[in-house]
């Protein structure tokens, strides 16, 4: 049984390698860094993102060759920044208006 249980982590651990090696990967180019450490702004920076999950910052040199390119011209990325104030009901589609209620 105990082997049978550690064989089945293995393959489960196994498969979740196999998935994370296999996730697309989408390189955002010339995005403008805000990290929210109180680090500087940094501009014209490559984000590479596997899986729901920023991976690196390379030099243009070193883009992935397989991965989405998606030229950003500059706009402002903010990694782990969310809404901490909204109002759900307020948007429906793409209008915000008190009639939505």
């Amino acid at each position: 049984m105990k082997n049978y249980l550690l064989l089945t982590i293995g393959a489960i651990c196994q498969s979740c390698l196999l998935f994370a090696q296999q996730a697309p990967l989408t390189v955002l180019k010339d995005v403008t860094l805000i990290d929210g450490s109180g680090a500087p702004v940094r501009q014209h920076v490559n984000m590479v993102i596997q899986a729901d999950k920023v991976v690196s910052f390379p030099d243009t040199r070193y883009l992935p060759k397989n991965a989405r390119r998606i030229n950003m011209n500059g706009k402002t990325v903010m990694p782990l920044l969310i809404n901490a104030h909204g109002h759900l009901g307020l948007i429906k589609g793409n209008t915000a208006s008190a009639n939505n209620y």
